[in-house]
């Protein structure tokens, strides 16, 4: 009488483990699951008042677009879409500046110009609740750039995952960028950028660990080269 229950108990041990993996997400579903939670608004419901917490949420919603099949360290797609929606900005048509930001952030929730852009769009628009939650995303994601280093030498350079991060960085911080170079160390690959501030003239130098985004793209650029 022991013994089917024994088999039972060794079918089960089988069945427990495998049905835990199949639980954990794809890195896309992950990524996609968090972006709906941020654009719904429950992550921020969650969060509360606006603190370091969100910091945290812009660095898991980088972390994750980073990890997804969707990253590109290099959008030159974004780039242009980004473009179109400042000539648009100009033109004052900005419901078409909106859009856009759309459609960038279609490609990557974590697009600080686009959430920027449809903050400003929305103030013009007198849409106060857009422009606050996107004002809301875009300092998170700036917060966890601010706290992943201080960007004073490679062994605490700032972790982007895109170049569209440090211009963002340099246009918060006033700085005008004067040169770029690459540095490499045992523990990473880091942009060196010259730049002088534009209020004081100050030179200034900031490193930016871009190890991530170079071995990404060098990746990307081997599975182009074989399907050719």
């Amino acid at each position: 009488m022991k013994r089917p229950i024994f088999h039972l108990l060794a079918a089960l041990a089988l069945i427990v483990p495998i049905a835990v993996e199949a639980e954990t997400p794809s890195p896309d579903a992950a990524y996609l699951a968090l972006v709906e939670r941020i654009a719904s608004g429950k992550a921020h419901a969650e969060l509360g008042a606006f603190s370091e917490k969100d910091g945290k949420l812009g660095l898991a919603l980088r972390r994750a677009y980073a990890a997804s099949s969707r990253y590109l360290p290099y959008d030159r797609n974004s780039d242009a879409i980004i473009a179109r929606a400042g000539r648009l900005i100009r033109a004052k048509d900005y419901r078409g500046a909106m859009e856009q930001a759309d459609k960038a952030l279609a490609r990557n929730y974590a697009n600080m110009r686009a959430h920027l852009v449809r903050a400003f769009a929305a103030r013009k628009l007198g849409d106060e609740k857009t422009r606050a939650f996107h004002d809301r995303v875009y300092a998170g994601l700036y917060l966890s750039l601010l706290a992943s280093g201080d960007g004073k030498s490679p062994e605490t350079a700032y972790w982007t995952i895109n170049i569209d991060e440090q211009n963002e960085m340099l246009w918060t911080m006033k700085l005008r960028k004067t040169g770029q170079s690459l540095v490499r160390r045992k523990s990473g690959i880091y942009d060196r950028i010259t730049a002088v501030s534009r209020e004081t003239g100050k030179p200034v130098v900031l490193f930016f660990d871009v190890t991530g985004a170079l071995r990404a793209l060098s990746e990307q650029m081997r599975k182009t080269g074989k399907d050719r």
